[in-house]
């Protein structure tokens, strides 16, 4: 089953607006436009971060083009630096925005006396083995002027926890983005998947990992993308 199916079975028809998207996306994605679809408000960025926080295997074989279409771009405008640097490791599996524009984000955090604002500083520097990240605005010259000092990190990128500051009725806390190579269990498995280009290997590691229901679903849909 492919996308525009699945986007069809989620999605109601009786809705003019939805009917209309899944025609306009099966008529016109491209690689360029993937930015697009990814900050548009639309059903489709959240069947994909659903799929990448729940690990749906059968989902992200059908999503996997759009992944790599999102991956290209990011490696093709890769930024250099957000700014220049706890122990605890963080990981995001959806794709993470976030924004240069402080006054902007200070301006749009709302006050509830139930919950504590907490601002998340961000600390990247482009190095091998980091998750890639760039600007909005490199990939897409037309992107929308409200967004254009923003940053997408690819899915699963990984942070170090570093401070936690209170200073003027705000928390901050300090995350500073690193390599898999930098969390030793990532850097054992790392050179063992170099050296395989058995594609079985990622449900050896899910079974290591002790997720053999997802292994399984895994092993499944590579059954199912063998030619007949």
């Amino acid at each position: 089953m492919n996308l525009f199916n699945i986007l069809e079975n989620i999605i109601s028809f009786d809705d003019e607006y939805s009917s209309n998207l899944i025609s306009q996306f099966e008529q016109t994605y491209e690689l360029q436009q993937v930015v697009y679809w990814l900050t548009s408000n639309t059903p489709l960025i959240r069947i994909v971060n659903k799929a990448l926080h729940e690990q749906d295997i059968n989902m992200l074989f059908t999503l996997c083009f759009l992944l790599v279409n999102i991956y290209t771009q990011l490696i093709k405008h890769q930024a250099d630096s957000l700014n220049a640097f706890s122990s605890i490791i963080c990981f995001f599996n959806g794709f993470l925005f976030t924004s240069t524009n402080i006054p902007q984000v200070m301006s749009n955090m709302k006050c509830n006396n139930q919950f504590e604002i907490v601002l998340i500083d961000l600390r990247a520097i482009y190095r091998s083995g980091v998750a890639s990240f760039a600007f909005l605005r490199d990939i897409n010259s037309n992107i929308n002027k409200k967004i254009d000092q923003e940053v997408i990190f690819m899915c699963y990128s990984i942070f170090q926890i570093g401070s936690l500051v209170f200073k003027n009725s705000i928390w901050t806390l300090e995350l500073t983005l690193i390599s898999d190579a930098d969390v030793q269990e990532l850097l054992a498995m790392k050179p063992q998947l170099k050296r395989s280009h058995n594609l079985c290997m990622i449900g050896d590691l899910l079974i290591y990992c002790e997720k053999s229901d997802k292994a399984m679903i895994y092993y499944q849909c590579l059954l199912n993308a063998l030619p007949e």
